[in-house]
């Protein structure tokens, strides 16, 4: 978005090989062209975009959840929502599978979960499923099993058809058309994603997990105390099509060598849904585990341990987790001037880069690149330096003795 509009800027290797759709940085890149030119407003402004989208996806999962399964439902489901350090931690960061998430979210909303005899069913939903997967194809995943369930049970097959062709090519066109702006060629990012991250597998380069990964570890993190309802409502038998769901979702990702906690944010409405449920049932008793009868003060034991679980947890990944890079950059900013010439010796990506400095200055940070050419023993940027700095330096640089490093500043 800042190169786009600014003309300066880093391109990570996913931009240079195309695997990355074009949409979301072309959406806040229109608003940079709109607004004044403030370093306060290329930080904040994605932020407060992004926070909005994600309001407008947790209110259509409040009324998914309301619509449903009742307003109880609907009022827990807000509730494990504003309660979730995971969601209040990523909800305002400019992730693409953010903005995936919060369109899945009303695109579910609009899902015809109760099909009506005799009458078309509305297809507005396919838009946001478009969407979405614009946003990152990756959203696919999900809503490929739930296009498969509404193709089962529609009776004019026809009519879904031709809403799906429509809004497929409509959305498909405007994805080309949005990569051709952004790469100056045509491309298709769609393929290029899943020729990279499906085909070649390239994500394990960036460390591998255990297949049960995302469920024995990865659900039970992110869900927090949360998991403890998820896990009673397996024995209701109304929310049986959403743990479908949500255990196709994680045994698709599960198959890939990469995974990370943020892989399973678009599948999160439909978990907070789940729980809400199951906690207006517990309030009522009516679940049961094993025959027994479950209090309904447990409801009010596992909304304040929520609370105490996940407001530090909230508060310390929001203020302060990784807090020092921001720090430096925003030092940096204040500081640099054109003749700037600044290298970070840190992990790859440890700090943001251009669009907390705003200068157009010279900056290198040590690259992380997978190995695209299969070469052996292959060793990225960051790999060489910490094995050898003074050789690494040395070879950059091209120094010897009597030459000092070509930079103004340097932060290790």
């Amino acid at each position: 978005s800042h190169k786009l509009t600014f003309g300066y800027g880093y391109l990570t290797w996913e931009w240079q090989k195309k695997i990355r759709s074009s949409v979301y940085p072309i959406l806040i890149s229109i608003f940079y062209s709109i607004l004044p030119d403030s370093k306060t407003l290329v930080i904040h402004f994605p932020r407060i975009l992004q926070a909005l989208l994600s309001a407008l996806g947790d209110y259509y999962t409040f009324k998914l959840a309301s619509k449903l399964f009742g307003c109880h439902c609907g009022q827990w489901t807000v509730f494990n929502i504003c309660s979730s350090w995971f969601l209040f931690y990523s909800s305002p960061r400019t992730l693409t599978n953010m903005a995936e998430t919060s369109f899945t979210a009303i695109g579910l909303y609009l899902y015809p979960w109760k099909m009506k005899p005799n009458k078309k069913t509305s297809c507005k939903y396919l838009w946001f499923t478009g969407a979405s997967i614009l946003m990152r194809p990756t959203a696919i995943v999900m809503w490929i099993a739930l296009y498969a369930y509404h193709v089962w049970r529609e009776k004019y097959i026809y009519h879904l058809f031709k809403n799906t062709f429509i809004s497929g090519t409509i959305l498909f066109s405007f994805l080309i058309i949005c990569d051709r702006w952004c790469y100056n060629q045509w491309t298709v990012t769609l393929y290029n994603f899943f020729l990279f991250n499906w085909s070649k597998d390239i994500g394990i380069f960036y460390g591998s997990h255990h297949f049960l990964w995302l469920l024995v570890v990865g659900l039970p993190v992110v869900l927090t105390t949360l998991i403890i309802p998820f896990v009673l409502g397996l024995t209701i038998r109304k929310l049986r099509p959403f743990y479908i769901l949500v255990l196709w979702f994680i045994l698709i990702f599960s198959i890939p060598s990469h995974k990370e906690f943020r892989f399973l944010l678009p599948v999160m409405p439909v978990c907070m849904i789940i729980t809400g449920v199951v906690m207006t049932e517990i309030a009522n008793e009516k679940v049961q585990l094993y025959r027994l009868k479950i209090s309904k003060n447990l409801s009010s034991y596992l909304a304040f341990s929520s609370i105490l679980c996940n407001a530090p947890l909230s508060i310390y990944m929001s203020v302060f987790h990784q807090r020092g890079t921001m720090d430096l950059m925003h030092h940096i900013s204040h500081i640099a001037t054109d003749d700037s010439k600044i290298l970070f010796l840190m992990p790859c990506h440890s700090t943001p880069f251009y669009s907390h400095v705003h200068k157009n200055i010279s900056m290198k940070f040590l690259t992380c690149e997978p190995n695209f050419e299969d070469s052996v023993n292959y060793k990225d940027e960051a790999d060489e330096f910490f094995q050898d700095p003074s050789k690494w330096l040395t070879s950059l640089y091209e120094l010897d003795s009597n030459k000092n490093l070509p930079i103004t500043h340097c932060y290790v």
